[in-house]
């Protein structure tokens, strides 16, 4: 393809859905949030981006503290390093959560392990980034009166079937 085939651009969740892999474009689109899961689309013209090009796209600067996430297909969440290249076409990322906090929590759901860079935020959005079915509900594994993910200790939390 030369310079004038390129397409404008390639949704990085079309690719995933579809099973294929980018097409040359001038510009990727993702899905970035910012401290929740309130995602919206954004652009980068590059396919292997630093992860302050991806924080740049949503006009954050990335001097301002961020910590920036990808959710992979799996649920996991791998860190972006603000200086490294994050390679759109082999991750299978289509979804990134910049958190402006310079620690992050960490939880587990079922033995998996979650990050979550918002202590304030509720956790339940932290859950809903990760695969399990809606049919279940989630149980704290030590039920408290209250989630404090700010002591230093891992939340764990299991899911269980609901029954009708």
């Amino acid at each position: 393809m030369n310079t004038e085939e390129l397409l404008d651009y390639d949704d990085l969740g079309d690719a995933l859905r579809e099973g294929r892999a980018l097409h040359p474009a001038r510009g990727y689109r993702f899905l970035l949030a910012q401290d929740d899961l309130n995602f919206q689309s954004r652009l980068v013209s590059d396919p292997v981006p630093l992860g302050r090009q991806l924080l740049e796209a949503a006009a954050l600067d990335p001097r301002d503290g961020y910590s920036l996430v990808a959710i992979l297909p799996s649920g996991d969440f791998e860190d972006v390093r603000l200086n490294e290249p994050f390679d759109l076409r082999e991750r299978g990322a289509e979804r990134f959560i910049a958190f402006q906090t310079d620690r992050d929590f960490k939880l587990t759901l079922n033995d998996d392990e979650l990050r979550w860079g918002n202590s304030r935020r509720p956790l339940r959005d932290c859950m809903f980034s990760h695969p399990y079915p809606f049919s279940w509900s989630l149980w704290l594994i030590q039920p408290q009166d209250e989630i404090n993910t700010t002591v230093g200790k891992v939340v764990q939390f299991v899911s269980l079937l609901c029954s009708a």
